[in-house]
């Protein structure tokens, strides 16, 4: 068993249940083609399990929702995206806030500082942010270009804009949208749910202090790291976390006919 014992037996008493997880590093090896980086073996099936045993899913991803959609495969996923500013329902309606003219511009002036100093392809750009990537760059080269895109972006970042590195970059995005908002949204909709959340991410970090201390945080690590989350599991127990969970949701339903 994975799961504490003690979440175990809320979950299986659980009215409702509420299960949200990142994508990247989680679900997904990392991928120096990110286009290629497909789920893990078993995941794709764990998902659809848990949601066949009545938990409401959701993926929150810092890629667009129609990107998580793609490489998952699985219809009628919930998936909020850009890190959770971009919600796309389960029956694939997709809303996405809009940016101000102060903010257009610093996304432009953003990138016209990036260019210069990345080499090209490494420069991902987001409806709402940008990120540079690392992963496929040798070690110095990769070194050098953190260093120097950090250089050039911090100059913009203040009241709204942001820096945020993740596992092999960097990003530029608002300090509004991150993963906790989204992870408090959702617990506010579903009040009544047992709730978890499992992630791998600096960026994860936000959602993890979103839970309610009845919650639970689920880092997923190949090692201890500092984190707020209060259970650390490896991306290759992750699908049978996703069964786990599933079984206790089937037993629940079973339980009420």
């Amino acid at each position: 068993m994975l799961l504490p014992e003690a979440f175990r037996h809320r979950l299986a008493r659980a009215r409702h249940a509420l299960f949200m997880i990142d994508y990247d590093g989680t679900l997904a090896a990392f991928r120096a083609r990110r286009d290629l980086a497909y789920p893990d073996g078993g995941v794709r099936e764990g998902l659809e399990r848990v949601i066949a045993s009545g938990t409401r899913l959701v993926v929150i991803s810092g890629r667009e929702a129609a990107e998580v959609s793609r490489l998952l495969g699985i219809a009628g996923l919930e998936i909020w995206g850009c890190h959770g500013a971009q919600r796309r329902t389960a029956d694939g309606e997709s809303f996405l806030p809009s940016l101000t003219a102060e903010q257009q511009n610093l996304l432009a002036e953003a990138e016209a500082r990036a260019l210069p100093v990345l080499p090209e392809g490494t420069l991902e750009r987001k409806p709402l942010s940008l990120a540079g990537h690392f992963r496929s760059l040798p070690p110095g080269a990769r070194a050098e270009a953190a260093r120097d895109l950090r250089q050039a972006w911090e100059p913009l970042v203040g009241d709204d804009g942001e820096l945020r590195p993740f596992d092999g970059g960097l990003e530029f995005r608002f300090r509004r949208h991150h993963k906790g908002r989204a992870v408090a949204t959702l617990i506010d909709e579903e009040r009544e749910a047992v709730a978890a959340y499992a992630g791998d991410d600096e960026t994860d970090e936000d959602a993890f202090r979103a839970l309610r201390p009845s919650d639970l945080a689920i880092l997923v690590a190949e090692s201890d790291r500092p984190t707020a989350a209060s259970l650390r599991l490896r991306r290759r127990d992750v699908p049978a976390l996703l069964d786990e969970w599933a079984a206790i949701g089937e037993k629940r339903r079973e339980g009420k006919r």
